[in-house]
């Protein structure tokens, strides 16, 4: 009687102490709980609705999408990961990786990684996913920027040309490189600049048009950060370098 009641207490112990993760939405209408299988699987449930099982969730990233509405993650599945929004699979990549949201959480955004058909091997393709759509990034490494309205947003991404910015889905001219800040959109959403490296020299390019390095009046107006004198460096109060081919550090 006394083994009866151990091997009972056991499997209860067992079911109760199963992992699992609840999260609750911002508004609060909708619970998520992350269970752990005894199959060695991973199964989100959202309000009692069961989602697919998969090998593994990537805890950290569930996030809740356009004002809680939807319930978004990232799954790792049997041919690499996919990002998972309300229980439905978008598309399949071998990596996916940097899952960010615009300001007002209407639009998403993230990294991902395609192995493509090769005859000897399966080169790989680096993408940008913006709501579903693919952009090449090249070897770019970077988060999407939103614009403060939310209805714009640019990337940097880099080929053999050289680097360069993806705004709103349209490429600008290559550079020899671009400031690590990125693009700067002014408040309103409506402006926007960055600073390259073009010819030796840091310029600031502004709506698409360049603009010499010397003009700092048009580059203050969209809010490029100040930054301190650093070695080897000469900085002017916004940030802009006067002569130095360096990678500034805005």
């Amino acid at each position: 009687m006394k083994k009866l009641f151990v091997l009972s207490l056991l499997i209860l112990q067992s079911i109760v102490l199963l992992p699992q993760e609840l999260i609750i939405s911002p508004d609060g209408k909708k619970r998520v709980l992350i269970k752990s299988l005894t199959n060695e699987k991973y199964q989100v449930v959202v309000n009692s609705n069961y989602h697919k099982e998969y090998e593994k969730i990537i805890k950290k990233k569930i996030s809740f999408f356009t004002d809680s509405c939807k319930v978004m993650y990232i799954a790792k599945c049997n041919d690499g990961y996919c990002i998972v929004i309300d229980g439905i699979e978008q598309t399949h990549y071998s990596q996916i990786d940097e899952l960010s949201f615009s300001p007002d959480n209407s639009h998403y955004a993230y990294m991902a990684e395609k192995l493509m058909e090769g005859e000897y091997y399966q080169p790989t393709e680096y993408l940008y996913i913006i709501d579903g759509v693919e952009y090449p990034r090249g070897y770019s490494f970077k988060k999407i920027i939103f614009s403060p309205d939310s209805k714009h947003w640019a990337y940097e991404a880099i080929n053999l040309s050289g680097s360069f910015y993806v705004i709103d889905g349209e490429e600008q001219p290559p550079y020899g490189n671009l400031s690590k800040k990125g693009v700067i959109f002014s408040s309103d959403s409506k402006n926007w600049a960055y600073a390259a490296l073009k010819n030796n020299e840091w310029i600031c390019v502004s709506n698409g048009k360049e603009s010499p390095h010397d003009d700092y009046n048009l580059c203050s107006s969209y809010r490029l950060p100040k930054v301190i004198e650093g070695k080897n460096r000469k900085f002017v109060e916004i940030g802009l370098l006067s002569s130095k081919s360096d990678r500034p550090e805005f």
